[in-house]
């Protein structure tokens, strides 16, 4: 999935939902960090979601379950929004930086091209980070 216009972020506003409920999107909420899920997960007949783009899941997860970051949730709370929480903005850009460079390190030997996604993500957030409000 290397397809760059297939990976492109799509402006949403609300309404129906655009894809069929199986397909995995990545959304982009107007709080919160990025999230990915099958479409059905998310109501997109809400303002919340900003943007979205077509995902592969097993680039972000094993296949084999259903929800991708579930390790990473108790409840309603995602590890990463808590631990954006607890940080000051200086920690929190080092944070992401630091994960920048796990990931690309890793990215031969572990995840290939969802380690350098990943890794592309911590980017955003930390170039975003010094000037949005503690997620």
């Amino acid at each position: 999935m290397t397809d760059m216009k297939y990976r492109a972020w799509v402006s949403w506003h609300g309404g129906e939902r655009p894809v069929s409920p199986d397909t995995w999107v990545e959304v982009y909420p107007r709080q919160g960090l990025d999230l990915i899920g099958k479409a059905s997960r998310f109501d997109w007949s809400s303002t919340n979601i900003l943007r979205y783009r077509l995902c592969a899941p097993d680039e972000y997860h094993d296949p084999k379950t259903d929800s991708p970051n579930e390790h990473y949730r108790q409840g309603d709370i995602e590890c990463i929004d808590a631990i954006r929480a607890a940080l000051t903005d200086d920690e929190w850009r080092g944070y992401c930086k630091g994960n920048v460079l796990k990931y690309t390190w890793r990215e031969k030997h572990k995840g290939g091209d969802g380690s350098l996604l990943k890794a592309q993500d911590y980017l955003r957030w930390a170039l975003a980070g010094k000037a949005e409000d503690k997620r």
